[in-house]
């Protein structure tokens, strides 16, 4: 399996790479080129970072369209903390008022409480218990 995780300037790529090479069979790049991005399997969005700047990276470096083209044709997708965000349409983190890739309509909150770390998981849902 090719894993890409997408390089656009900040994040936490090595924790990732960290993780993902306790796998078998696994191929795992960093970075940003269209045609990367298009041979993989996986994209990963990674955390860290700000909103505004993660998405002018990704307008300076031109991969806007093949991002959502990609994502659109069923390319398999996981968005971690800022990676989620740049999904939606807005984040209420934007100073500037900067879109996101819009392919989840709606608008992401600036949490009341920063959630740093790992916490309890508490579920309610009878189907999961």
């Amino acid at each position: 399996m090719n894993i890409l995780i997408l390089d656009y300037g900040s994040g936490n790529y090595h924790s990732i790479v960290n993780f993902l090479n306790f796998f078998d069979e696994i191929n795992v790049e960093i970075s940003s080129k269209p045609n990367v991005i298009k041979k993989s399997d996986l994209l990963i969005f990674p955390g860290v970072g700000t909103f505004d700047e993660a998405m002018y990276s990704i307008k300076k470096k031109k991969i806007e369209k093949i991002l959502i083209k990609e994502i659109k044709n069923g390319k398999t997708v996981i968005g971690i903390c800022l990676g989620m965000q740049i999904l939606f349409e807005l984040s209420e983190e934007s100073r500037n008022n900067s879109r996101g890739l819009s392919l989840i309509k709606g608008k992401t909150k600036r949490l009341k409480i920063t959630n740093v770390g790992w916490k309890k998981l508490i579920i309610n849902n009878k189907k999961y218990k």
